[in-house]
């Protein structure tokens, strides 16, 4: 029998991203949909280019991280011998 919290994290990780992003009531998420609701066009912009520019923070990490852990998967080197050829 799962506990409340398996359930409850189970649940959470069905549950899409922009649910969690957009049904909050702090953060970018709350601040992107209130600034849309009122019109607001320079928020909504910053709130979406600082979630941008995480995004592109997480996913340059996440890449240095999989070269680190995983030096023999075939997309790193496939780069390596591309480097070489040239």
């Amino acid at each position: 029998m799962a506990t409340i919290t398996q359930r409850a994290t189970r649940d959470l990780a069905r549950r899409p991203l922009h649910s969690r992003l957009l049904a909050s009531e702090r953060g970018l998420g709350y601040l992107l949909l209130t600034s849309t609701g009122t019109l607001d066009g320079t928020l909504v912009w910053s709130a979406l280019f600082v979630l941008i520019a995480m995004g592109m923070i997480l996913f340059a990490i996440v890449s240095k991280l999989e070269r680190w852990a995983i030096p023999w998967h075939v997309s790193i080197r496939a780069e390596e011998t591309a480097a070489y050829q040239s």
